[in-house]
């Protein structure tokens, strides 16, 4: 900028070709450009303003003010040329603004000069540079209208935007899902890698998931909250789970291993409809339906010729299994098995016993000591041994509970 020189009625200053001069005069604002000399009274007020730079990733937001006191006249001798406007609204000079604002985002690369003497312009801003994997989420302050910007791009905003937060778009591998909601509509999907997601403006994220994964031995229960329906998948097999599906959940568990039932294994369930409980027993790799619920695995009970037992069933009557015509059975639902306690010391008063529920019918060997009197009152421990076997199991479970201390 030049000097200034003072007259006896005046000013003069010399500006160069990238400054322009705002002239306060007692009419209203105007504005003169370089390179020159401009002369004005000294009453008046002047300022210098310089040309501003801007580059390719650079801008400015400049607020077009018409001058309030001199609507008409001002606009129309100072009319707004927006050649590189970029708003939300293509009649913006038709806002309903109060103080007859306009906005405007001026961008790089160009020299910027102030075209109206009340403009206000901010600071030189940086465009937002965003790669291939960032995006951001734009909301239209005017409208309330929101919208996804994507890289990679040099992203400028419009003159009423608010601009969110940098995001990374969701990196989806082969084994990895998510759920997105849409918050404007209430819709859910599920997104399944791989996959670079984008998500919409409205969308809610859910964290990332991990498939279900199922072995060749395993399978799950699934129910979708939105129907009710539920459907059993079994592996091998990796999947995402629907946007309105759950695992079902059992003592703590929400993947099973499948039951093998064969010769020598079975399995107890309980029918939910009914409430009965059900022996499998059919050789079978067995999944539970939706109706039953798996209660035990019972093995198969093996009799050796010389073994028997008592069963109990429902009813309280007592079922008599042998050896030699039973040789194995399962246990049946509502059946137990029978036992009794026998004492095992020498002195077999029932302080000591052992659990018996195969009842031996060969011929078994039992010691006993008792203590005995002589007619001088002499004290004498007295060692017997006992053989003795089981003829009738029967008549032995009703009329004891321990037959070596009834012996």
């Amino acid at each position: 900028m030049g000097c200034c020189k003072s007259t006896q009625y005046g000013c003069c200053i010399a500006i160069d070709h990238d400054e322009s001069i705002i002239l306060n005069k007692p009419t209203g604002k105007e504005i003169r450009y370089g390179p020159g000399w401009f002369c004005f009274p000294s009453w008046w007020d002047a300022q210098v303003i310089k040309s501003i730079a801007l580059q390719s990733n650079q801008y400015i937001i400049v607020k077009h003010i018409i001058d309030p006191n001199n609507i008409s006249t001002s606009h129309t001798r100072n009319d707004i040329p927006l050649t590189k406007r970029t708003t939300t609204n293509e009649k913006d000079e038709l806002l309903n603004d109060s103080e007859m604002q306009l906005i405007e985002i001026v961008r790089g690369p160009q020299i910027y000069q102030l075209k109206n003497p009340y403009d206000i312009f901010s600071e030189i801003k940086s465009m937002l540079n965003l790669s291939s994997t960032q995006y951001i989420i734009v909301t239209d302050k005017l409208t309330g209208v929101k919208r996804v910007e994507c890289g990679p791009q040099l992203f400028c905003p419009k003159p009423y935007d608010e601009i969110g937060e940098i995001k990374n778009l969701y990196n989806l591998s082969s084994t990895e899902y998510l759920l997105v909601t849409d918050q404007s509509t209430g819709e859910r999907i599920t997104v399944t890698g791989p996959k670079l997601f984008l998500p919409k403006a409205y969308d809610q994220i859910s964290p990332i998931y991990n498939y279900v994964v199922l072995n060749h031995t395993q399978y799950c229960r699934i129910i979708d909250s939105r129907t009710g329906v539920m459907r059993i998948e079994k592996g091998p097999k990796t999947f995402a789970l629907g946007p309105y599906e759950a695992l079902l959940r059992s003592d703590d568990q929400t993947i099973f291993d499948i039951i093998n039932i064969d010769t020598e294994n079975a399995v107890l369930v309980k029918n939910l409809d009914t409430g009965l409980d059900e022996l499998i027993t059919t050789p079978q790799k067995f999944i539970p339906s939706f109706t039953q619920k798996f209660m035990e695995i019972r093995k198969l009970v093996k009799l050796a010729p010389y073994e028997n037992m008592v069963l109990i069933d429902k009813d309280g009557q007592h079922i008599l299994k042998n050896g030699v015509k039973d040789k194995s059975f399962f246990i049946y639902p509502y059946q137990q098995v029978y036992k009794q306690n026998w004492s095992n010391d020498l002195k077999k008063d029932h302080r000591s016993t052992v659990q018996v529920d195969r009842f031996d019918t060969r011929n078994q060997y039992m010691d006993y000591e008792f203590l005995v009197r002589t007619a001088d009152n002499v004290e004498i421990i007295l060692d017997v041994s006992i053989f003795w076997q089981i003829t009738d199991l029967y008549k032995l479970v009703l009329v004891t509970q321990d037959p070596p201390e009834d012996i």
